[in-house]
């Protein structure tokens, strides 16, 4: 029996939260980038705190900005999700997303965050 999408998806997070778990980073990040970039969106989203305080830890910018590029949830859950990161990390991610994704998430951001952002990113 072929599963459906959102079954593949759980089953990802499942078999991913367990790689997390046993401490294998370089199974899991082989694991996470072999799904497609909206899945990757999805999945990250779909797993518990403390293992995406892990996941990110491990992962480089580009597959972060590239899950954030991706997560189909609204700009306020997505931004609540970039705090999670450390505010120099964020800035980070944020460079490597698309201007127009970047450009919906600082709407979404209260004048504060977007200050701190702007003011960790490197100078055009």
């Amino acid at each position: 029996m072929e599963l459906d999408h959102d079954q593949r998806i759980e089953a990802a997070v499942h078999s991913l939260t367990d790689l997390i778990e046993n401490g294998q980073d370089d199974e899991f990040m082989t694991e996470f980038t072999a799904l497609h970039d909206f899945e990757m969106g999805r999945v990250y989203a779909a797993f518990q705190e403390h293992i995406r305080e892990v996941a990110w830890r491990i992962m480089d910018d580009e597959t972060l900005a590239t899950i954030f590029d991706n997560l189909d949830i609204d700009s306020e859950e997505i931004v609540d999700l970039l705090q999670e990161l450390p505010p120099q990390r964020g800035a980070d991610v944020l460079v490597q997303m698309f201007a127009d994704n970047e450009a919906d998430l600082f709407q979404a951001m209260p004048a504060r965050l977007v200050a701190t952002y702007l003011a960790l990113m490197p100078a055009a």
